[in-house]
């Protein structure tokens, strides 16, 4: 295990179905009232760097205008997940989305799942990566 900026990082091998793998991944983040699943769906390209990222709970979120964005990416030198959307060009960032949604929200994740040709990278804020390894093998297969 070894440390990048704040968080705690350990690579474990995935044995097995690395679809099966994934399913339990995504049962596991239910548990969070906040997360982003990213799957390239085994589409392969020469500039796609995970088969699989995830981003679990959130440490901070962030609403606000586009140059607080900036100052908040620049201060925090970690992950960040979440969206812009079209009215976020605004300056204030506020505007009617007609979903409810924020035009600009950003978090800073707990977990951080990055998978990669059977490797699964686990990087954490105040949690032991091996203990997140071991709490997404019980999951349960959801198909």
């Amino acid at each position: 295990m070894y440390k990048k900026r704040h968080r705690k990082i350990e690579s474990f091998r995935i044995a097995g179905n690395e679809n099966i793998f994934k399913e339990k991944m995504l049962n596991w983040c239910n548990r969070f009232s906040i997360f982003s699943f990213l799957d390239s769906c085994g589409y392969d390209d020469k500039y796609g760097r995970y088969d699989c990222l995830v981003a679990a709970g959130a440490k901070k979120n962030f609403t606000g205008t586009l140059s607080d964005f900036h100052h908040l990416y620049e201060e925090n030198n970690d992950w960040l997940f979440g969206h812009f959307s079209y009215n976020s060009k605004t300056e204030n960032g506020k505007g009617d989305t007609h979903v409810g949604f924020d035009n600009i929200f950003f978090f800073q994740p707990q977990v951080v799942l990055i998978l990669k040709k059977n490797i699964l990278t686990i990087e954490t804020i105040n949690r032991l990566p091996e203990d997140v390894f071991h709490a997404i093998l019980q999951q349960e297969n959801i198909s």
